[in-house]
């Protein structure tokens, strides 16, 4: 592969309690684990898996205390984990062909399956740390040791076949919101919520579909939630078909119809309103309030799901990846009516994986901190950014031949402005084959510390840093 080629390679190393070294120098207030998720291992058997998205589970750890830095890495022990080590690849996939014959397909249609390959992010539910993909299988693990406790066996009767991987935490309402998409005729989008120390998921909403779309974050504020629903979608009676096709595959877009926003009442399980936008795809909402009767809803938005083919293993390999090069937007949406709503774009630096301080989630937020690209010559560029959405001034981090991975924002205990903490991330000296820790100022968004990491890890998803020191 390219320079970036070294990112999408296979770790079979598995590390605990390794203390870093340290560079610089790493805030003394900053004490608690950063939790981070994605792929790491892509063999299977003489073969491998085709897309990015189906590597296996590994969970990376970084816990911070007085001023030192100790990692460890785990693969997750899922039954997906345990078939990849024995060669076999089965259906429920993101978009690698099962490797299963005729009559394994067969029985997947009449008992459906689906992989139980966490891969995506963690969050803490019922007093649980859990990883997440998008179907509704989540996986429980020790956030100590991070050694695999087993599926998360809900305390209810909802079911679905598609989940977001990305679900709201309210601390001032004690829930967790998420959304199920279940298939059939017609299909359902189902938003639930899980009351803190509970496993037990309650409907809020169930809004029928003719074809659901790909939908893999949602939006939250205080009173709504918000779903956007891009013309990327699927006849379910497709994956009713004896082919070997992975569940993306099933997709199809439709540039010509219109990307429709969903916004239901939190209270009620109501359909307030549906405006629509001209078609825009989206992996990530970034944050959503309300303001002088509307809802703003920013997001990372792209032209077409064409950033998913980008990300195939071969493609990659042939140097066709062009980056992560999303268009920070704001949507104003109205609470009532169909009405068509126009986008404002928020910053001129492209970006991808957004994050913002915890402290103004369903708040009027002014920095939004990101990992972008941009196209040099032959090949890109990577980088950090921190986007100012009042003033549309930008800040970037970036470094010759490095690749950066989702940034996390934790603020200063004691601060008071909203960029006061620091920057987390993972990046990946491609020319040194050297992996380290990251930590940026959060206002100046000037390089604090880094702590190199005993080998090069894979680009992974998403984290979190929770307040713990485990």
């Amino acid at each position: 592969m390219n320079g970036y080629g070294r990112g999408f390679s296979t770790l079979t190393e598995e590390r605990t309690e390794a203390s870093l070294l340290i560079v610089g120098a790493i805030p003394d207030w900053l004490r608690g684990t950063l939790i981070r998720n994605g792929p790491a291992h892509f063999e299977l058997g003489d073969g491998r898996v085709t897309h990015w998205f189906d590597g296996l589970a590994m969970l990376r750890k970084f816990t911070f205390d007085d001023g030192t830095v100790t990692y460890a890495n785990r693969f997750l022990r899922t039954e997906t984990y345990k078939a990849r080590k024995q060669g076999h690849l089965g259906p429920g996939e993101f978009a690698s062909a099962p490797t299963t014959g005729f009559l394994a397909k067969l029985k997947s249609i009449i008992v459906p399956e689906t992989t139980d390959n966490a891969n995506v992010t963690v969050v803490e539910l019922g007093s649980r740390m859990v990883a997440l993909t998008e179907v509704p299988r989540a996986i429980a693990f020790d956030p100590e040791t991070l050694a695999t406790r087993g599926a998360v066996a809900f305390d209810d009767e909802l079911s679905g076949h598609v989940m977001t991987a990305h679900v709201h935490h309210d601390t001032a309402r004690e829930e967790t919101i998420g959304l199920l998409t279940k298939f059939g005729k017609p299909s359902t989008y189902i938003v639930y919520r899980v009351a803190d120390g509970s496993l037990r998921r309650e409907e809020i909403a169930s809004v029928s579909v003719s074809r659901p779309a790909y939908i893999h974050s949602i939006g939250l504020t205080d009173r709504y939630v918000i779903l956007t629903e891009a013309p990327f979608t699927v006849n379910p009676l497709s994956f009713l078909k004896l082919d070997n096709d992975g569940f993306i595959e099933h997709f199809t877009w439709d540039g010509t119809d219109e990307t429709r926003f969903i916004i239901i009442d939190r209270e009620n399980g109501r359909v307030v309103a549906t405006p629509r936008a001209s078609s825009f795809f989206t992996f990530h909402h970034v944050n959503a309030f309300e303001r002088e009767g509307h809802i703003v809803v920013d997001l990372v938005a792209y032209p077409n799901p064409d950033i998913i083919d980008g990300l195939y293993l071969d493609r990659l390999e042939r140097g066709e990846f062009k980056g992560l090069v999303g268009e920070l937007r704001r949507y104003t949406l109205p609470t009532a009516g169909t009405e068509r709503v126009e986008c404002e774009p928020l910053s001129e630096i492209a970006m991808e994986l957004p994050t913002i301080a915890p402290t103004v989630r369903r708040q009027p937020h002014r920095y939004v901190y990101g990992q972008g690209s941009v196209m040099d010559g032959d090949g890109f560029s990577n980088y950090l950014v921190k986007a100012d959405v009042e003033s549309g001034s930008s800040a970037i981090w970036t470094a010759q031949e490095t690749f950066c991975g989702e940034p996390v924002f934790v603020p200063r205990p004691s601060g008071e402005r909203e960029d006061d903490g620091v920057v987390l991330s993972v990046i990946l000296d491609t020319a040194g084959e050297q992996s380290s820790l990251l930590v940026l100022d959060g206002e100046t968004f000037s390089e604090l510390a880094r702590a190199p990491l005993p080998h090069v890890l894979p680009f992974d998803f998403h984290g979190a840093f929770f307040d713990h020191v485990w």
